[in-house]
Parts: C-alpha cells; sequence; structure tokens
C-alpha cells in the first residue's frame, strides 16, 4: 500500500493541475454522475486495493494485495464449484469447508463428503428441508461418517412395562369390585328401609281406620306371585282388612275350631313391599309342639312362605310352609291380643282369617295333603284362605339375604319347616328391624337394630 500511495503522489506531482485540467476523482464516481461499480476483495464488500489505486484485479500488477487473500479467494471459489451432494436429495452438503477454508473431498464406499473443522464426535445437524417438506426431524450426523447414514437415537421418555400395567389392570378391577360391593350394600340396605317404612304407615292406616269407624281392623301379610314369571318369585302386599262380626265353624271334632271373618276394605288397594322384603312374626299362637329352646313360641319368628313357585292345576304354589300373619287393632286404636286357643272358652278356638274373594268360605289349599291341624294353619300357596296368627310385635328382614347366606335347599315340606322358622329366627334378631306397639296407644315404634 505504502508503494501504491508513493506511485500515485510521484504522478500527481508529475502532472500538476492546471486552470482548466480536470482533477481525477479518486472516489471512484463517474464523471457522468452515476457511481462507477467497483470490484470487492471478496472478503468484506470493501474496494480492493488495486482498484483503490485506479486498477483491477486483472491488472498485471497485482503486488497491492497479499498473496494469502487472493489464494483464499480462489479456494473458495472452487469450493463452491465443487459442492458436495448426497445422494438423491438435491442439497449441498452443510459441511463442504475444510480446514482453513480449504475443501478437501474424500470417497467412503460411493458417497463424497469433505472434512469437517468440528471435532471428532461433535454432532452436526443437517440442514431442514425446504419449505413443504414431509419431515422436519434433525438426523443426528457425525464427522467422519457417511452423509445418508442414520443413526439411531433413543427419546427421553420411557413407556410402561408389561408388569406395571398387569399391576394398574389388578388395582382397577380390586376397586371396581369394592365399588360393587358397597353400591348392593347400599341398594340392600336402602330396600330394607323403604320396607320399613311402608309398614310403619300402614299400620298408622290401619289404627286410623278403626279409630274412624269404630271397628275392629287387622292388617295381614299376604304374597302374590305373577304366573308368567315364577321365576322372579313372591311379593309381599299388606291389606287392610275390617271385621264383620260373621264366626264360621271351621273344624268339628274333639275341639271346636270357629273363623273369625275379615274382608279387605274397599277402595284401599293392597301395598307391595320392595321384593324380597318380608315380614316376620312370632309364633305364639301355634298348634302342636314348640321346636326345643323357644319357649312358648314368642322366641320363634315365622314369616311368608317363599321358594320355587310352580303352577298346581289352577293355583300358584310352593313346598315351603309359610305362616299368614296379622295385626288386630280395636275401635280405639290399640293393639288386640289374642290367645286362640282360648278365645272360644271350653277348648274352643277361634282363628282370624282374611276372606280374600269375598265368597264367605275360608279356601284352603292343600297341595300336600297335610293332615290335622296343619292343613289349617300351613300357608304355602297364593290366595289361599288359612287361619292368621295375631301378633303382638313385628321384625322386617330382607329374605334373599337370608337365602344367599344361609341356603334354603331343606325348606320344604313338614320335615323342612323347624329349619326353615330357626334360620328366619337367627337372620331376624341379627339383622332385622324390629317394630314394636305402645301398649296404651296402639302406635307402631321402630326399634333400630
Amino acid at each position: 500500500m505504502a508503494e501504491a500511495h508513493r506511485r500515485v503522489d510521484g504522478a500527481s506531482a508529475a502532472h500538476p493541475v492546471g486552470r482548466g485540467h480536470r482533477v481525477p476523482d479518486r472516489s471512484g464516481a463517474h464523471p457522468s454522475g452515476h457511481e462507477e461499480q467497483r470490484p470487492s476483495d471478496g472478503l468484506h464488500g470493501q474496494p480492493s486495493a488495486a482498484h483503490q489505486d485506479g486498477r483491477s484485479l486483472g491488472h498485471a500488477d497485482r503486488g497491492g494485495l497479499p498473496r494469502s487473500h487472493l489464494a483464499g479467494v480462489r479456494q473458495r471459489r472452487q469450493c463452491r464449484q465443487r459442492r458436495v451432494r448426497s445422494s438423491g436429495s438435491g442439497r449441498d452438503h452443510p459441511d463442504r469447508h475444510g480446514d482453513h477454508g480449504r475443501c478437501v473431498p474424500e470417497r467412503q464406499g460411493h458417497v463424497r463428503q469433505c472434512r469437517s473443522r468440528r471435532t471428532a464426535g461433535q454432532p452436526l445437524l443437517p440442514r431442514r428441508p425446504a419449505q413443504g417438506g414431509r419431515s422436519g426431524q434433525h438426523l443426528l450426523l457425525r464427522a467422519g461418517e457417511p452423509v445418508m447414514s442414520i443413526r439411531r437415537f433413543r427419546s427421553g421418555g420411557r413407556g410402561f412395562t408389561l408388569i406395571e400395567l398387569l399391576v394398574v389392570m389388578g388395582i382397577l378391577v380390586v376397586l371396581a369390585v369394592l365399588t360393587g360391593i358397597s353400591v348392593s350394600q347400599v341398594s340392600r340396605e336402602a330396600r330394607l328401609s323403604s320396607g320399613v317404612n311402608q309398614v310403619v304407615a300402614a299400620l298408622g292406616a290401619a289404627r286410623s281406620y278403626a279409630i274412624q269407624n269404630n271397628t275392629t281392623t287387622m292388617l295381614s301379610f299376604t304374597v302374590n306371585v305373577d304366573r308368567e314369571n315364577l321365576g322372579e318369585g313372591e311379593i309381599v302386599e299388606l291389606v287392610l282388612s275390617r271385621a264383620t262380626g260373621e264366626i264360621t265353624t271351621r273344624y268339628s271334632g274333639s275341639q271346636q275350631w270357629y273363623d273369625q271373618r275379615f274382608v279387605p276394605v274397599a277402595g284401599l288397594p293392597a301395598v307391595q313391599l320392595p321384593r324380597g322384603i318380608k315380614v316376620a312374626g312370632p309364633l305364639n299362637t301355634a298348634y302342636g309342639d314348640v321346636p326345643p329352646g323357644f319357649g312358648d313360641g314368642d322366641e320363634l319368628w315365622v314369616s311368608q312362605p317363599g321358594g320355587a313357585w310352580r303352577i298346581n292345576g289352577t293355583d300358584v304354589v310352593t313346598d315351603e310352609i309359610g305362616r299368614q300373619i296379622g295385626v288386630m287393632f280395636g275401635p280405639d286404636g290399640t293393639m288386640v291380643t289374642r290367645n286362640v286357643q282360648g278365645a272360644g272358652g271350653s277348648g274352643a278356638v277361634v282363628w282370624p282369617y282374611l276372606d280374600a274373594d269375598r265368597d264367605r268360605v275360608p279356601v284352603i289349599i292343600n297341595h300336600n295333603g297335610y293332615g290335622g291341624s296343619m292343613r289349617f294353619v300351613a300357608y304355602d300357596a297364593v290366595g289361599d284362605e288359612c287361619d292368621v296368627h295375631p301378633v303382638q310385635w313385628l321384625g322386617v328382614f330382607d329374605d334373599e339375604a337370608l337365602r344367599r347366606a344361609r341356603g334354603d335347599a331343606n325348606w320344604g315340606l313338614e320335615n323342612g319347616e323347624d329349619i326353615r322358622n330357626s334360620a328366619i329366627t337367627g337372620w331376624v334378631d341379627q339383622y332385622g328391624v324390629p317394630i314394636f306397639f305402645n301398649r296404651y296407644t296402639g302406635v307402631a315404634e321402630v326399634s333400630k337394630p
């Protein structure tokens, strides 16, 4: 540069500027006013030293620029002309410059590549695909490897193992079972509570009717079965009846047995309890012997029949022997207790019965052919007008739960009657809801178990 300046200064001295002479524009502006395009040195866009000296790079005298700069320009130009392309991609390899700007092509297999200025093992990200490309995923490449090689890499996430999946499924199954048990338990308790409320309401209605009409009433607990769906089992119905004052002879022999006729109250339909809920009463008016351990029968509970129902001619019958129980209220609303074996005096027996069909004839359905007194008290058919046991307290219980827990396979016929009554007694004492009556007012009172 110093030599160029000296040369320029010498030229200025040799040719002094005089009047009428144009001073050469060293800024490179064209005399016409347009800026002249000046060649760049290719490094930083600055005018080259040769151009500043008024000469182009093609001038014979290139001593004004360092030769290393000129060599770098030539090498970069050669590298641009010898770009390495990956097979089929149509793009330049991102690392096409070698050390110090020198492109040194190598051949590994059939792939050409340039040495990278990055150290070995340092990951190299290829260029993103052009806009609209199929994938934006970066492939991890390393220096010295073929351009088209794809390295397998692991994701930062971790999936479930088979054992973990089985453990989670097991926990879900346990939770589902526990939830099902809880829901079932709540449903059973709700049915039992509903049954208790219905019984208490029906008892109150019977007492009120007795007071309003100045008559003796009886709330009977009967069963009804759908003939078209015998498998559904029985439903207990609460029937409000009134005394007619009629007494008929049931049996004449060594002992006179009489029946007191009750008829359903007109206009009051029977109330149905939830399916599976039954009502029990003490067997204090038993015919014959009471099983050992139950005293005179006050400690033994009896209830409506159940089990496997079947069609016998025109009747719907079962082999289980139940008892029809009822609660009686006097005209003053108090509960009426009666010892049927001493009601008639002189050994006569007076039993109330429900004349459901109002034909004034106590219809006894004795499909199993029981003899003696059993044929009058056995309740084993729908519509059976057997003798009713007046009771002084009640127990509401879940008969379906009892049968699931204790089984009812041996509850049929006379041989199974004591087994059935014993099972009912144990269940009512443990899980039943007792209902007692105020001895002065006759109002039903629920005793929580």
